[in-house]
């Protein structure tokens, strides 16, 4: 794990601790779980992109293969 440190306001640590007391875990772990929920919610631009074309057989049009197509 690599260590990251964030500025709480004085509410946000009064309610994660409590929180975290009554899970019995500790505020580190709670924040974890809020992070990896956060990025599980997060769309993929890329994946969004590449899905109405996969829907119609088409793939991404590269550098490589418009300058084939020019010649």
């Amino acid at each position: 794990m690599q260590r990251t440190q964030i500025y709480l306001s004085p509410e946000q640590t009064r309610r994660l601790d409590a929180s975290a007391a009554a899970q019995g875990v500790t505020r580190s772990e709670l924040i974890r779980e809020a992070v990896d929920a956060w990025l599980e919610g997060q769309r993929d631009p890329i994946a969004e992109r590449a899905a109405p074309m996969a829907a119609f057989g088409l793939r991404r049009m590269t550098a490589m293969s418009a300058k084939r197509q020019r010649t």
